[in-house]
């Protein structure tokens, strides 16, 4: 059985290596992934269930063991993996800010690094970056 071991790991990084292991495995099998914080449980199972995955999640200790069988993960393997947007073929990200949201600044700085690197993992990426104002800074 595969185990993703993302303990320790914030969103969307628990995601990105979830697709990682799904494009390294030749054939459908039991695999877990586990994850120690509730955002990334949520998200693991959001991202299971959008993409046709049977999943189920059990809480242990202070982490989260999500399972999903091969016998209801093969449509997933013999079809391709479309975003939730599967019509966009062009789009553009526009960055006005170094930081994502507004209160705690360390918070918004971890979160736009995060958006930054789902951003490079999706299936589709966008035509253009736009950064102005202080988004400008992380692009130095």
């Amino acid at each position: 059985m595969k185990i993703i071991d993302a303990r320790g790991e914030i969103c969307p990084t628990p995601i990105i290596m979830l697709k990682s292991a799904l494009k390294e495995m030749e054939k459908p099998m039991d695999f877990q992934i586990l994850v120690d914080n509730e955002i990334s449980q949520t998200n693991v199972m959001a991202y299971l269930r959008d993409h046709h995955f049977y999943a189920m999640c059990q809480k242990i200790e202070n982490y989260w063991v999500i399972s999903a069988s091969p016998d209801e993960i093969k449509e997933a393997f013999t079809a391709p993996i479309l975003s939730a947007h599967k019509n966009i073929s062009n789009y553009t990200v526009v960055i006005k800010n170094n930081k994502m949201g507004f209160g705690n600044d360390e918070l918004g700085e971890t979160l736009i690094k995060g958006f930054l690197n789902a951003l490079s993992e999706m299936d589709v990426f966008p035509e253009y970056l736009i950064f102005y104002n202080a988004g400008v800074k992380l692009t130095t």
